[in-house]
């Protein structure tokens, strides 16, 4: 009975020490997890900007074309309200009339 005794007691700060090491390794693979998910957060961010300005630039491409086969103001002012454009002003060619500011 003493044996088992001692041996209960000796393998307890084996198993504390045991636990703390897997708490600091899940630790630092939280932290290394938490990094990563970081930068690829800010990769797909950059990614997603790249590909949203080269959306608009093929865009405001179409509009231009647009416009310039358009002749009628109602038709451009339909193709406008599907298209959002970023603040530049376009006039109607046919007659000058300011498009959108």
């Amino acid at each position: 009975g003493t044996k088992k005794l001692l041996l209960a007691v000796l393998s307890i700060p084996l198993k504390s020490r045991r636990l703390r090491q897997n708490s600091e390794m899940s630790h630092a693979r939280r932290r290394a997890y938490i990094w990563n998910r970081c930068l690829n957060n800010q990769k797909l961010q950059e990614e997603s900007k790249r590909y949203r300005d080269a959306q608009m630039t093929s865009k405001m491409l179409k509009l231009q074309i647009d416009f310039e086969h358009t002749k009628s103001f109602d038709d451009i002012r339909g193709s406008l309200s599907q298209e959002k454009t970023t603040g530049r002003t376009f006039y109607n060619k046919a007659n000058g009339q300011k498009l959108i500011q």
